[in-house]
């Protein structure tokens, strides 16, 4: 029965079946809590935040996510919050919430670099560069989502790759092949100096936000390196 609580969510959500993965992960978390794995509870509380993110239901969707949150805070999961911040990027994204979705992205990302996965840090840098877009900030959108492409081109083809993929090659057209290889000699100097200005405007708006300062003080200072706490 353990076996299939941590098995099913996973498979679920391979085959696309919406609604099976949301009937696996809530039969799984009575029997992560049963057994008293808190990291196996935060980690299908934050599939639950998934699954009511993609079926529109954002309160739920911010609920779930936000004891997933606190679970991992508690137990030091790094990578566990670093997801947590990610997929909350991407709800604040869909609610039009894109300053304080800019900020959590580049939490998340920088937990990323420091604990050298190249997944998580490439998708904090796209649901950034959503965000960016969101606000019509080109440059900032371009910039973020081409440093995203970047780590995910080193790890292999994937779905988020080729969305981001089919992104730039719609620029080229739009742009003209010589326009658009200089803005990529562009973006290969100064890509991360142009995201990094960027975040930087939004932070003092949002710094104080209740969530983002509980990460902040809670993770250790290595964690978050370079953010005013």
């Amino acid at each position: 029965m353990i076996w299939r609580a941590r098995a099913t969510p996973t498979k679920m959500m391979r085959v696309d079946d919406l609604e099976g993965a949301g009937d696996a992960y809530k039969d799984a978390l009575p029997i992560y809590r049963e057994i008293k794995d808190r990291l196996g509870e935060a980690n299908t509380l934050r599939a639950l935040g998934n699954y009511f993110s993609a079926r529109g239901e954002d309160a739920a969707a911010v609920s779930s996510l936000n004891e997933a949150l606190t679970i991992h805070l508690d137990i030091q999961a790094f990578l566990g919050v670093c997801a947590d911040l990610g997929v909350f990027c991407r709800t604040r994204n869909r609610r039009k919430e894109f300053g304080i979705a800019i900020v959590l992205g580049e939490i998340s990302a920088q937990i990323a670099r420091m604990i050298q996965h190249q997944w998580n840090e490439a998708l904090a840098l796209e649901y950034q560069g959503g965000a960016f877009q969101g606000m019509e900030n080109r440059d900032a959108a371009i910039a973020a989502k081409w440093l995203s492409l970047q780590i995910f081109n080193r790890i292999g083809p994937n779905k988020a790759s080729k969305s981001l993929a089919l992104f730039f090659r719609e620029l080229e057209e739009r742009m003209g092949a010589e326009a658009f290889a200089d803005l990529v000699e562009e973006l290969k100097q100064h890509a991360e100096t142009t995201r990094r200005q960027a975040v930087l405007a939004i932070w003092q708006t949002h710094r104080n936000n209740p969530l983002v300062k509980e990460v902040l003080v809670r993770l250790p200072e290595k964690l978050t390196h370079g953010f005013e706490r």
